[in-house]
Parts: C-alpha cells; sequence; structure tokens
C-alpha cells in the first residue's frame, strides 16, 4: 500500500503544479486588466463633447459636429446638488457647433458629475 502511495504522489504533484500555474496566470490576467481599467486618465472635456454631439443630435437633423477648443476651456471644482444630480465640475470656453448651413462659435458650458459618470449638461451660447 505504501508503493502505491509513493507511485501516486509524483502525479499528485504535476496535478497541483499546474492548477497553481493556471491559478498565477489567471490572477496576472486579472491584475493586468484592472490596471490598464484604473490607468485610463480623466477627460471631462472629452465627455462634455461626446455629449454635446449625442444632445444635439437628437435634436437638429443637420448637425455634423461640436468641437470644443480645449486651449480655452476652464473646469470650476463644484460639489453640490443641481436638482437631483451631483455635479462635481462646470467646464467652460469657445466651441464649435457644426451644421448642414455652416459653422457657429460661442462659449460653452457643461454640468460633469465626476470621472466615471460623464456630462450631464451642455449647451452653446452663440457670440
Amino acid at each position: 500500500m505504501d508503493q502505491t502511495l509513493l507511485a501516486r504522489f509524483p502525479s499528485a504533484i504535476q496535478r497541483i503544479s499546474r492548477m497553481v500555474a493556471r491559478t498565477t496566470a489567471l490572477v496576472t490576467g486579472s491584475v493586468v486588466l484592472a490596471g490598464d481599467v484604473a490607468a485610463q486618465p480623466y477627460d471631462g472635456t472629452g465627455d462634455c463633447e461626446r455629449h454635446a454631439a449625442v444632445f444635439y443630435k437628437a435634436r437638429d437633423a443637420d448637425f455634423r459636429s461640436f468641437v470644443i477648443n480645449r486651449n480655452t476651456v476652464e473646469e470650476s471644482a463644484f460639489e453640490d446638488n443641481v436638482g437631483t444630480q451631483h455635479v462635481t465640475a462646470i467646464f467652460r470656453g469657445r466651441a464649435t457647433y457644426t451644421d448642414r448651413r455652416g459653422k457657429h462659435t460661442g462659449t460653452f458650458i457643461c454640468l460633469h458629475a465626476g470621472s466615471g459618470k460623464g456630462a450631464l449638461f451642455v449647451y452653446l451660447l452663440p457670440r
């Protein structure tokens, strides 16, 4: 009986070694993926642009693009509710709204809920 147990011992060690290797690979892969997600930079201005594009496209069939001039953007910290929505930042600056008839430049305002939550409201004030 001791001989049988000793004969099975090497194969059991091999199985355990394979399980440990697989588990290590799985954990390492999970950590790498989690690191990629955490490393994504916060782009509040980009969130505002995307929100504006969706907003204006739904309301204007002639809408083409909404582009924020990033050199003019000012971000103000704001930790309060506007109605029932929590706002963490207010962005403002110059932006260009393009439709079928041409380009319209003005000052935009964007209420943002913070990283991972996105823009809540964007509006272009014509000049």
